[in-house]
């Protein structure tokens, strides 16, 4: 509790830094001052502190509906100002850098008369345009991310050559789902959408690469109780991932279990298709052994069998897991985590954590596919597809 306290005060911290910089800058660009500047910096500042506070309350007692609207308001303020601090900061270093370039040094220097009664620097109003563009570029970002949300998860097929596959397993059909994130804001409905368009997909097996829930069971497991009716021939397999472990991953697996959903945890469970043998293993995501000291990444406990397995599968949440696949001789890995950047900043930056980002990558001998992400975290908003993934060997 208390680490996750610190987390909360940082994350408030850093996120009031953001808001109160936009305010300066909105005031500094419009001529705000007195009595609405105040206020503008007031509201930001309650923005700020709502996000957090509207996802903590994910872990107590709340009228659902009361929260999904508080949630939305917070986390949709959320995703436009990072946008717009990312566009904002941009716009005032290509300022400062355009200023101090030698031969632009007559374009930002004098002033401009506007009224007889006002003039303003030249500098100035190329700064005051960059801003009203930052302002305009943030709005037309944020009301895209809402509008490619709104059209719902993709069907990405994907076909992955394995080496000397047998006829009798090519054809074989996984389809992945991936950073569903039933929480605050998605509910039953879209757990019932998703379940119904994975086996309209006759899937001979389906796989779920963590970052299901964002709640206790206790809140969510009503939510979530539609995942019970997934339907395909040999089952449905489930990794942790780090949410999972910031909601109570023990209960969460002991939950699963009971609705049939079959929890990968440093262990595999082999999959006998046409007189051949499939292994399909799970491991638990880098934050589980900070969490329970079983849930360790055990790589040997992961491959034990004393089958002969003619394909293997990895299901691991985060890509960069991939080298655990690499050193074992998986011939293939499932992920996701990375929601492929989900929206503009996250896009570009987070290459900076992550080299694997989205779709199909060959990791040495191993093939690692990165799902998009089915559902979305925080701000409702995607710039990048929500994604279920057909997978079919051949």
């Amino acid at each position: 509790m208390n680490r996750f306290l610190i987390f909360f005060a940082v994350f408030g911290t850093v996120l009031l830094t953001g808001y109160l910089y936009i305010a300066m800058r909105i005031s500094q660009s419009f001529q705000i001052s007195g009595i609405p500047k105040f206020a503008l910096f007031t509201f930001l500042g309650i923005l700020a502190v709502l996000t957090p506070a509207s996802y903590g309350l994910s872990f107590y007692e709340v009228d659902p509906a009361k929260e999904k609207t508080l949630v939305l308001i917070a986390f949709s303020s959320f995703g436009f100002f990072t946008i717009a601090v990312s566009l904002f900061a941009g716009f005032d270093i290509l300022s400062w850098i355009l200023s101090k370039t030698p031969f632009l040094e007559n374009t930002f220097s004098g002033t401009k008369e506007l009224h007889q009664d006002y003039q303003i620097s030249r500098k100035e109003m190329f700064d005051q345009f960059f801003r009203t563009s930052a302002l305009v570029l943030s709005a037309g970002l944020a009301g895209y991310g809402l509008k490619k949300l709104s059209d719902g998860p993709k069907i990405y097929n994907v076909k992955i050559p394995i080496a000397d596959l047998p006829d009798s397993l090519k054809g074989f059909r996984i389809v992945q789902i991936s950073d569903v994130h039933i929480g605050p804001t998605l509910k039953k409905d879209f757990a019932k959408e998703i379940t119904e368009k994975v086996n309209s997909l006759s899937p001979d097996m389906i796989a779920i690469t963590g970052d299901l829930v964002d709640g206790s069971v206790e809140r969510l497991r009503n939510e979530v109780i539609p995942f019970a009716d997934l339907n395909s021939k040999y089952g449905t397999f489930f990794c942790t991932g780090n949410h999972e472990y910031f909601s109570g991953a023990l209960s969460w697996i002991h939950f699963l279990k009971s609705i049939g959903i079959k929890v990968l945890m440093n262990s595999n469970e082999i999959i006998s298709h046409n007189g051949y043998n499939i292994m399909v293993a799970g491991i638990p995501d880098p934050v589980g052994g900070g969490a329970h000291p079983d849930h360790r990444i055990h790589m040997q406990k992961t491959c034990r069998t004393d089958r002969d397995c003619t394909v293997r599968i990895l299901l691991a949440h985060q890509p960069k897991q991939v080298v655990h696949a690499v050193e074992s001789g998986f011939h293939l890995q499932l992920s996701g985590h990375t929601h492929g950047g989900q929206y503009f900043p996250g896009t570009p930056l987070i290459y900076l954590v992550q080299k694997y980002v989205k779709g199909l990558h060959k990791v040495e001998d191993t093939w690692l596919y990165v799902n998009r992400g089915t559902g979305y975290w925080g701000p409702p908003f995607r710039t990048v597809d929500q994604e279920i993934t057909v997978i079919e060997l051949i």
